[in-house]
């Protein structure tokens, strides 16, 4: 059964939020009325993102009284380990890491992990298989190493779908080397090597969010993009999730979180804050101008960036599960089409369903 917000939490938040308005405070202070307790939300990510850069600069965090603090990660292995062990309390993750540690016992920590998707993010951002300098094919990976956070999760399915296309097989055309994260891979891809493991790197890496365009500023090839390649359209890219124990102990906690989170994706695809956003990207370590410029436009193109509302596509995770399907990811076979349904248990809409009511109601 999927879980609900309390009866009491509900009417609590309510009591918080029901006389909100326009002004800079979410929560108006009266003598009937206080805003609830500051929380720190420790945040899981694999990097700053556009969202988060926006909720913290634009005081929309500070508007629910919450402190964010972004945590990078290294892999998702290190990302679900923290997770478990209670060092993150969110985490901003590809849907597919969470059915990889929730669906399959002998993942990488060798124990399961009962978390839920409870927003979507973006459909990838611009997901994109990048090559070696002078290459012009996916062709010319044959014979090549290639670079992944792990073998088995995150968008290395993807990785191996766009292989499969031209007729190369994963450990017979192509050897795979885990790295780690996209900051891991895009470094290995400028040395060589990978630095967690010393392992050479020789072909190509997916990357996305910005760091596709830093890499082609260095002279590294897109040679091609998950928009082209046919059957994986929509694809859930990204989500914001959490343990079960977490979000039954703070359910206004996330539904707060989320109206921070939708608000700064409205304010990031409202065409009038277009320079304002760039700029946030351009101040981003190693980023150039023309780099932000494609990274903004990215995100605020439908159907490729971020999800309006965060909503959760059940075609774009259909998409991700039937790819994980596809090369042998499921230990034990699966309903795919349940598994995109609420009934599968791998989200919860219940706290974004609650924010996106109050963003509607005090903001919009």
């Amino acid at each position: 059964m999927q879980p609900r917000l309390s009866v009491f939490r509900f009417m609590l938040l309510s009591l918080f939020l029901s006389l909100c308005s326009h002004s800079l405070l979410a929560i108006p202070v009266t003598r009937e009325h206080h805003p609830p307790a500051p929380v720190t939300i420790r945040l899981g990510t694999f990097g700053q993102s556009l969202q988060t850069l926006v909720a913290e600069q634009k005081g929309f965090f500070a508007e629910q009284n919450l402190t964010v603090p972004v945590l990078s990660v290294t892999s998702s292995t290190q990302q679900f380990q923290f997770l478990r062990d209670g060092q993150y309390d969110l985490i901003s993750t590809s849907p597919d890491n969470i059915v990889n540690y929730r669906l399959n016992p002998n993942n990488a920590l060798g124990t399961l992990i009962l978390s839920k998707v409870i927003a979507g993010t973006n459909y990838g951002n611009n997901l994109s298989l990048i090559g070696q300098p002078g290459m012009t094919s996916l062709t010319d990976f044959r014979g090549r190493s290639m670079v992944l956070d792990s073998t088995v999760s995150g968008f290395a399915y993807v990785m191996y779908k766009m292989l499969k296309n031209v007729g190369l097989q994963k450990d017979v055309d192509y050897t795979v080397v885990p790295c780690g994260g996209g900051t891991q891979r895009f470094q290995a891809m400028l040395t060589g090597r990978c630095g967690s493991n010393g392992l050479a790197v020789t072909g190509g890496a997916i990357l996305s969010g910005g760091t596709e365009f830093q890499i082609a500023d260095a002279g590294y090839p897109t040679l091609q993009r998950i928009q082209a390649v046919t059957n994986l359209n929509p694809y859930l890219g990204g989500s914001f999730a959490a343990k079960e124990d977490w979000l039954a102990a703070h359910e206004d906690v996330a539904v707060r979180f989320l109206i921070a989170m939708i608000k700064a994706t409205d304010w990031i695809l409202d065409p009038n804050n277009k320079e304002a956003a760039i700029q946030i990207l351009q101040a981003q370590p190693g980023t150039s101008r023309l780099a932000a410029e494609r990274s903004y436009e990215v995100q605020v193109t439908p159907g490729v960036g971020l999800i309006p509302d965060l909503e959760i596509d059940r075609r774009g995770l259909r998409t991700v599960l039937a790819l994980r399907e596809e090369f042998g990811g499921f230990e034990q076979p699966q309903n795919i089409q349940r598994l995109s349904t609420p009934a599968g248990g791998l989200y919860d809409r219940s706290y974004l369903r609650e924010a996106q009511r109050l963003v509607d109601r005090c903001y919009r």
